[in-house]
């Protein structure tokens, strides 16, 4: 709250579940704070801007996947943002590519940010000073943030590993008797690859352990190809996937989202932006990507779908 520069002046608008971390922070800090707050029961593009606007908001909390359809579907409307002083990302990586979009149509760009349920909220974009997108920012005060290497008992300096936290917001377990794989050395363990940068400090997060992709013996971040498709003209939205294959172990498998009329050859752009391995073994035009409330892609879907015969 003091790094966001929150105060009994605030109003919030939302319409993330409370269920989930992410909404019921944001509650949880306009009660502290004594301000305002007005959550919307489900997500409508026009009616977020129509509260928001009505309601002079100056902060809103969003996730990527909103912040994606406010641009295709609303994009006259986006003006009428720009009385917020605050805009907020989270809970699933945010596309520099959107970052950038919605900088240009309502005067910021969303702070990123990175936590967890059972940390609450560790990193962050600065309020004031350079946000960088494709990043979740900087340690907030309090909070220690480090990358553990595979097997190893300290803490690396740098390069890319799992990304782990340690401060007094953290949990102290699941309430199970074995909480020896959350943990390593008193540091909770988020389950999130991750590197930081040298020049600026910022952590970039490069997927989660249990969606890292093996091919061929080779580990595959999901999220590395996923920005090279986005950044491809057509491309609305994109996600990877390992699915079984007996050749490969897990064969690297995209999920894409065209414009319509969209001609370009993906397989010829993606041979001079990635390594063999990274390359999708099969890319698989859908409608949409599948997604949870809060903005995560539901994999198993895409799974179902890639395994479904011809």
């Amino acid at each position: 709250m003091g790094a966001w520069r929150w105060s009994a002046a605030d109003r919030l608008v939302h319409c993330l579940p409370i269920a989930h971390q992410h909404g019921l922070g944001a509650v949880h800090a306009a009660l502290l704070s004594g301000s305002h707050a007005v959550i919307l029961p489900r997500f409508d593009p026009e009616r977020l801007i129509e509260v928001a606007d009505r309601q002079q908001a100056s902060v809103l909390f969003s996730v990527p996947a909103i912040y994606d359809r406010l641009l295709a579907d609303v994009p006259h409307l986006l003006d009428r943002l720009r009385g917020l002083r605050l805009m907020t990302s989270g809970s699933a990586p945010l596309p520099p590519e959107t970052a950038l979009k919605i900088q240009e149509a309502t005067g910021q760009i969303p702070l990123e940010r990175y936590g967890s349920t059972e940390a609450g909220l560790d990193v962050s974009n600065p309020y004031e000073g350079p946000r960088i997108p494709g990043t979740v920012g900087l340690a907030l005060p309090g909070v220690e943030v480090g990358i553990s290497q595979p097997d190893a008992e300290t803490i690396a300096d740098g390069g890319t590993g799992e990304v782990v936290l340690r401060g007094p917001q953290v949990f102290r377990g699941y309430g199970t008797d074995d909480d020896r794989g959350a943990f390593i050395g008193g540091w909770f363990r988020t389950g999130d690859f991750g590197t930081i940068d040298e020049e600026t400090g910022h952590l970039r997060l490069v997927g989660r352990t249990k969606d890292v992709i093996i091919t061929g013996g080779l580990n595959v971040y999901p999220l590395e190809i996923e920005k090279v498709l986005r950044e491809i003209p057509g491309v609305v939205d994109a996600a990877v996937i390992g699915v079984q294959s007996q050749r490969w172990g897990e064969a690297v498998t995209a999920f894409v989202v065209m414009t319509d009329g969209a001609t370009q050859d993906l397989n010829e752009t993606l041979q001079s932006r990635l390594a063999p391995h990274k390359r999708p073994k099969q890319i698989i035009e859908v409608d949409e990507i599948p997604r949870t409330q809060v903005g995560k892609v539901r994999r198993e879907v895409l799974e179902s779908i890639a395994l479904r015969p011809n």
